[in-house]
């Protein structure tokens, strides 16, 4: 369908708002910002188009639930393969919907086409916005898709010299109606669309900057996801207002080039003319100016329907003098069987319908769990051992800090063993009951140290550990401290327990002699 009219309205619909545009010529004449439920914008509706009322309209869709993919679709002539390609899209797309398929291309070798087929859900606020604009209504388009050649026109217009390779483009606008919506094309074929909340009006530049350029980075994680791969060409478009702009010009942003410039600028250079005041952030009306200067809108959204069986022309089939019998005959299988074959199609289109959306939910989840710093796998693992700790009152801070001050530089801690009780038997209870005396819960930490170079007689080794000792018992006053291992055998046979370490000291020297002691502690 040719847009046509110099005189038309556009209705940009979105999550958070709704804008409708109006344009003369090719020019903007006036634009409002609506509430996105119908009930509370119609009457700001219909004051703006009764100022008009010549202006055809075409809606814009811009809400966070749409759907595309790219699907192959058997050659076929002129009159089949139109048949071919809605059935297809049937197959594709939940039912109850606002569907069609773009042409993407020929595959040279197997001969077959390839279709992007795109649909909204069929929603009763979307429902409603469309009765509310009633016949003046020319035809329901999807804004990624409208604005996949505005991306595509930025992006060369910014290139020094054509392309060679894979290249990818993403284009991120601030829109008033729901947030950012980005747009990413490969090798200039749409590949997915996102829309993500904008950053808090009450950020500061930097803090608005910070958090596109994680979104930025989010949407990379997607696109590498899609096969984007290093040494492949990425051009990035952003569209924000003059203050954030000055911000993200000062970041460095991981792409072949960048792009970051205002609405008001970039409908400028596009010679577009006016779309609002020089530091609006909002690209609103810039992608619904774009889309009304096109000759041709890239697809036009129709209801899919799902086809019922014509019991009527099977009855027609049959010779003359059986009509009446077969007819009576499929009126009564109709009411019977038909009535359960409708329900049984409407229950496979809701939960078509059940599983594109979880699909695509799952989708941005395992994206947004791939861009995180940490596995879900090692955050569980922390948090178990932070549990554990928990459960076992492990005291590690205090426990470290302790032994800092009670040992300094005096030795080199090589090893710490940690162990909590054991939890209580189910039969625990029982024994006390007989008289048995359960041992009393205790935490207990095992030290071993290795005592300095410098220390090289027995005696020397036997006297620092004991004045250690003391500075321990000193330090954890509360606890009961012993040297489980002396440095050398009390014993007559006076064996060396440390022996000749392989592992120097950080003063290069050797140890000689190690001791081990151990901190207990009763759990109230």
């Amino acid at each position: 369908m040719m847009l046509g009219q110099s005189r038309k309205f556009i209705l940009t619909v979105g999550e958070e708002n709704a804008v409708l545009t109006h344009l003369v010529r090719g020019r903007v004449r006036n634009a409002w910002i609506m509430p996105a439920d119908p009930a509370e914008g119609a009457p700001l509706l219909a004051e703006a188009l009764a100022t008009d009322r010549r202006a055809g309209i075409w809606l814009l869709v811009d809400s966070f639930e749409q759907l595309y993919k790219e699907e192959p679709v058997l050659a076929a002539n002129m009159l089949d393969q139109p048949k071919l390609v809605r059935r297809q899209m049937m197959a594709t797309l939940p039912g109850d919907m606002l569907a069609g398929a773009y042409p993407q291309g020929q595959d040279p070798k197997t001969k077959r086409k390839f279709f992007l087929f795109c649909g909204v859900p069929r929603t009763d606020r979307l429902s409603a916005w469309i009765a509310l604009l009633g016949p003046r209504l020319k035809a329901s388009h999807l804004l990624p898709l409208e604005s996949l050649g505005l991306l595509l026109t930025v992006s060369d217009m910014q290139a020094a010299q054509p392309a060679q390779g894979v290249r990818w483009r993403v284009m991120t606008t601030m829109n008033v109606t729901g947030g950012l919506r980005q747009i990413v094309s490969k090798q200039g074929r749409m590949v997915l669309t996102r829309l993500t909340p904008a950053p808090a009006e009450d950020l500061s530049p930097a803090e608005a900057a910070a958090a596109i350029e994680r979104d930025f980075r989010q949407t990379l994680s997607y696109v590498k996801r899609l096969g984007y791969q290093p040494g492949d060409i990425l051009d990035f478009v952003l569209v924000v207002g003059p203050n954030l702009a000055r911000e993200l010009k000062a970041r460095s942003l991981d792409a072949t080039s960048v792009l970051i410039t205002t609405p008001s600028e970039l409908a400028g250079a596009l010679g577009l003319g006016a779309v609002g005041r020089e530091d609006t952030p909002y690209s609103d009306v810039l992608h619904a100016l774009w889309f009304a200067t096109r000759k041709k809108p890239r697809l036009s959204l129709a209801a899919t329907v799902n086809p019922q069986p014509d019991w009527q022309r099977q009855a027609e089939t049959v010779s003359p003098w059986l009509a009446g019998v077969a007819l009576a005959g499929s009126l009564w299988w109709a009411g019977d069987t038909g009535w359960t074959l409708y329900q049984t199609h409407q229950d496979i289109a809701a939960q078509q319908a059940a599983l594109a959306s979880a699909q695509t939910t799952l989708g941005i989840v395992q994206a947004e769990r791939a861009a995180l710093p940490h596995t879900a796998e090692e955050v569980r693992r922390v948090l178990a051992l932070g549990e554990e700790l928990k459960r076992n009152d492990f005291s590690l801070l205090p426990l470290v800090q302790g032994l800092a001050e009670a040992v300094g530089e005096r030795a080199l801690l090589v090893r710490a063993v940690m162990e909590a009780p054991p939890e209580a038997s189910p039969g625990a209870d029982a024994r006390s009951q007989r008289g048995t005396q359960a041992a009393e819960p205790r935490q207990t930490a095992r030290m071993s140290y290795h005592l300095p170079g410098t220390v090289t007689t027995p005696e020397e080794a036997m006297e620092l550990s004991y004045a250690l000792l003391d500075d321990l018992r000193r330090v954890f006053a509360d606890s009961q401290v012993e040297m489980v291992a002396p440095p050398v055998d009390v014993l007559p046979t006076q064996t060396l327990v440390g022996g000749s370490a392989p592992d120097l000291l950080p003063d290069g020297s050797i140890p000689l002699y190690q001791v081990e002691f151990e901190i207990s502690k009763v759990l109230q």
